[in-house]
């Protein structure tokens, strides 16, 4: 599989994944299971579960991918310069 589109379908799959959490906290919220929400939030905030970061150097190329609210930075001396 091509490298790029391993990346994509890792990430589509991962953010398939967050959708289906969300509709199932959204449904939960409407149905009034507050305190059921609650226990999961505080299961959930132990780990994480929003930003995904990947670099990937092959030679001399580098991929970059993300999903959610982060980015990456790639810097050069050491971190004066940003590439």
């Amino acid at each position: 599989m091509e490298i790029k589109s391993a990346i994509q379908k890792g990430f589509s799959r991962a953010e398939k994944e967050i959708e289906k959490k969300l509709k199932y906290f959204t449904r939960e919220l409407e149905l009034g299971n507050s305190e059921k929400m609650r226990a999961i939030a505080k299961s959930y905030s132990k780990v994480g579960l929003s930003t995904a970061i990947l670099v990937l150097i092959i030679q001399d190329t580098c991929y970059v991918a993300n999903i959610g609210d982060s980015r990456a930075i790639i810097s050069a001396n050491s971190g004066h310069s940003l590439i």
